[in-house]
């Protein structure tokens, strides 16, 4: 054990007491190094004079390259300057999604919802969250307000019987399936579907 006279910056990194004190200190680095990157992909894309939809390739590329705090401060420069910009907004939910921020992603899928409930990819959004979430219930049910509003639409259908399957609907899953093999017969998922039904 260490006496209290020794320099904390002395002692091992893993000592309980230098890695509890370090903690703070990182995660303020870390801040900072986001906070610049921010900064300096704001500034990028200002100096660059683009419109909203021209800025927005941008943004989905930080969100795909994983680098969320600096996609969502460009979509959030992006909503307040066009608040009606979907695709923006669904972007930014997805990106809470990814990070497990389920209520988060809600909430902007629901914006979008609000603002136009015929809004097509906003229902693939809320239904892929529910998903991770393990919620198939709330899955099932924005699948069926989609197919609702734009029937037979194959990604809906993939979705539904997903969610089916997590509900153990094995019957229903199957008849979903059937659906999307002849809406879509060369869908990527019809394989991993069928087997999960007929193991």
């Amino acid at each position: 054990l260490y006496g209290a006279s020794v320099p904390l910056e002395t002692l091992p990194p893993t000592t309980p007491l230098r890695s509890a004190s370090a903690e703070p200190a990182r995660s303020a680095s870390l801040e900072a190094a986001a906070r610049a990157r921010i900064d300096s992909a704001l500034a990028e894309i200002s100096q660059q004079d683009l419109t909203v939809p021209e800025q927005f390739p941008s943004a989905r590329q930080r969100a795909l390259d994983g680098d969320y705090k600096v996609a969502r401060a460009i979509a959030g420069r992006l909503l307040d300057r066009l608040p009606g910009y979907h695709d923006v907004r669904l972007l930014l939910g997805r990106t809470h999604a990814w990070e497990g921020n389920y209520n988060r992603a809600r909430e902007a899928f629901h914006e979008v919802l609000d603002r136009d409930p015929g809004y097509y990819d906003t229902y693939n959004a809320l239904a892929d969250t529910e998903l991770w979430a393990s919620r198939p219930e709330a899955a099932l049910e924005a699948t069926e307000k989609g197919l609702a509003k734009h029937p037979g639409r194959p990604s809906y259908l993939v979705k539904k019987a997903k969610a089916l399957l997590a509900l153990d609907r094995t019957d229903s899953a199957r008849a979903t399936v059937n659906e999307l093999e002849k809406e879509d017969p060369k869908n990527d998922a019809l394989s991993s579907l069928k087997s999960r039904i007929e193991p």
